[in-house]
C-alpha cells in the first residue's frame, strides 16, 4: 500500500533491536521512536546518530513520541525542532537535519 502513495519513496525498513547495538550504515534518513529510553541511552544515541551525520551526511528526520528529555536536543547543532504532532494523547515531537 505505501508503494502505490508514495510510488518515489525508498523501501521502509522496520527493525526492532536495543538501539546501542545497532550499527548505523549512513543510509538512514528517518528514526521513529515510540516512548524511548532513559536520559542516558537516549544522550548515547543520540551521539551515535550525530557521528553518522559527520560520517555520512544526509537529511535525517527524528520523530519521538513522549519525549522526556528535549533539553538533550536544545540548541543543538545538528537537529532543529520543526514540528510538534499530538494526535489524540499522543505528541509527537520531530526534528530535522539538513545537510
Amino acid at each position: 500500500a505505501f508503494g502505490k502513495v508514495c510510488p518515489n519513496a525508498e523501501s521502509i525498513k522496520v527493525i526492532c533491536t536495543n538501539i546501542l547495538d545497532y550499527q548505523l550504515d549512513g543510509s538512514e534518513t528517518v528514526f521513529f521512536l515510540y516512548s524511548p529510553f532513559d536520559y542516558s541511552v537516549t544522550d548515547r544515541f543520540l551521539q551515535m546518530l550525530r557521528r553518522s551525520l559527520e560520517e555520512h551526511p544526509r537529511d535525517l528526520c527524528l520523530i519521538i513520541d513522549e519525549f522526556r528529555f528535549p533539553e538533550l536536543l536544545a540548541n543543538d547543532d545538528y537537529f532543529q525542532q520543526t514540528l510538534t504532532y499530538n494526535y489524540g494523547a499522543a505528541v509527537f515531537h520531530v526534528y530535522s537535519h539538513v545537510s
